[in-house]
């Protein structure tokens, strides 16, 4: 997500906060074809997966009073963290506004990343998130150029 940007006196938001995948804005714009990335696909489906934070070795220097909400990763489960809870609410809600409108507005080509082992404050981690965007187009090569021919087209 994308911090907010002041235009005037309205404040800008990150787009995918109610449009996640943006095919209606890609045809309002002309597309012919559209080939979506969903970057937020889950294996299985499975929004909640535990794992130990790296949240505080990403964050190191927070103030006293908020490092409480990014405990330090331990070797035992414990009752999620504060920043869990609203990381996997955001997932939630990005999900099923990303269900809902691609019911109504489809792409020709929907292609889901997964890139569940990297958390969005690990932006270090581009050249795996890059890979993985070559190896899900690689996968499916044959239906996207069977999409962006003419007789392909919806």
């Amino acid at each position: 997500m994308i911090s907010p940007y002041q235009v005037r006196d309205h404040w800008m938001l990150d787009g995918a906060l109610t449009n996640p995948v943006p095919v209606s804005l890609a045809r309002a714009m002309g597309a012919d074809v559209i080939i979506a990335v969903n970057p937020n696909a889950k294996l299985h489906g499975k929004l909640w997966q535990r794992t130990p934070s790296t949240w505080r070795s990403l964050l190191p220097d927070l103030p006293e009073g908020v490092s409480a909400l990014f405990p330090p990763a331990s070797g035992r489960e414990g009752p999620p963290s504060y920043a869990e809870v609203i990381s996997v609410s955001i997932d939630v809600m990005t999900e099923q506004i990303r269900r809902s409108r691609l019911a109504g507005d489809p792409p020709q080509v929907l292609l889901n990343a997964d890139l569940s082992t990297m958390s969005v404050m690990e932006l270090h981690r581009g050249a795996e998130a890059i890979a993985e965007g070559r190896r899900i187009v690689h996968g499916q090569r044959d239906w996207i150029a069977a999409s962006c021919e003419p007789a392909g087209r919806i």
